[in-house]
């Protein structure tokens, strides 16, 4: 696979029947191994169920549309450092997802291209604090 893509194509399901396949040929038990990765598969759902909760709560503090009233007032200082920790957080949630950051000249190239339905979009980016593409 190329290095630019980052996608695996392999399902959880196919991927937890070829292992407890092997692991079988080992002489493992296939329910023990099964109920196991099952195990492995709640825990690293509530893992990212934390980290969303978390992001969410730190996205809060920033929400220019939110419902709720924002209780908690930060200083300038405290409010930059909070902000540069969401934005790591996202960063590091879409490392680990595979995604690739474009480069700003393909994000400019990206804009100002002409979509195939004739749809032309022009955007300044210097509006934005951050944008994470």
């Amino acid at each position: 696979m190329p290095e630019s893509q980052h996608f695996i194509p392999v399902s959880r399901h196919g991927l937890c029947v070829k292992l407890i396949a092997m692991l079988k040929e080992d002489g493992g038990n296939e329910c023990d191994w099964d109920r196991a990765l099952d195990c492995l598969a709640a825990w690293r759902h509530q893992f990212y169920r934390e980290r969303l909760l978390s992001l969410t709560d730190d996205y809060l503090t920033f929400s220019p549309d939110s419902d709720t009233v924002n209780l908690i007032e930060l200083e300038a200082e405290a409010r930059k450092q909070a902000q540069a920790q969401f934005i790591q957080g996202v960063e590091t949630l879409l490392t680990e997802a595979n995604y690739v950051r474009p480069s700003p000249e393909d994000v400019q190239r990206l804009l100002i291209a002409r979509s195939p339905h004739a749809l032309y979009l022009e955007v300044d980016m210097s509006d934005c604090d951050e944008a994470l593409l």
